[in-house]
């Protein structure tokens, strides 16, 4: 079961030292799952602190509104700050649904991840993470058309977005269609 397998080995003495000669092999396919796990456990990290950088500008930007609001003596102006409001919390409730369905996709509980992101997106129909990780969820399943589309989806919300384009292009390249990953990635 390790990715490196020491077949033989031998020592020789030569005056104070010793020389050793190994044969081994090395299992790939052990070591591409061993990298994508590490890459993928990167990734979760990373993830997890943009969450955490995003909790927290919300709930400054909820603060400064609710501040705001107690602040103001115009009606027409409370109104549009309570919808401000509204809205962040859509938001900070989008964003607890995402980690939610993150955390499911690790633990491969796909069937729910899925769900957890129907939930956050119907929160945060413009948050384009939330349609990032359902994507990612059916190439993990082996729905990649279904994953396609999505990131399409992600590519009209935010054409700047290089993730959408990148995972498109890595779909299309193992499907041995190298045209047409190269297409999204130029």
């Amino acid at each position: 079961s390790a990715i490196v397998k020491v077949q033989t080995k031998s020592y020789a003495w030569q005056g104070n030292q010793v020389t050793g000669t190994f044969s081994f092999t090395i299992d790939v396919d052990r070591e591409h799952n061993f990298l994508k796990k590490y890459a993928d456990d990167a990734n979760a990290v990373m993830q997890y602190k943009q969450l955490r950088d995003e909790y927290q500008s919300l709930r400054q930007d909820i603060a400064a509104l609710k501040q705001r609001l107690k602040d103001t003596k115009n009606p027409e102006e409370e109104n549009q700050v309570n919808e401000k409001i509204k809205n962040k919390n859509q938001e900070y409730l989008s964003i607890i649904w995402f980690e939610k369905a993150l955390t499911q996709k690790m633990e491969k509980d796909y069937g729910d991840a899925l769900i957890s992101c129907d939930t956050a997106i119907s929160m945060d129909p413009a948050y384009p993470n939330n349609y990032v990780l359902k994507a990612e969820i059916y190439d993990d399943i082996g729905k990649e058309e279904e994953a396609i589309q999505l990131y399409q989806k992600v590519i009209d919300l935010d054409s700047e977005y290089a993730i959408p384009y990148h995972n498109i292009a890595l779909i299309y390249h193992r499907r041995g269609e190298d045209a047409k990953a190269l297409s999204y990635i130029n």
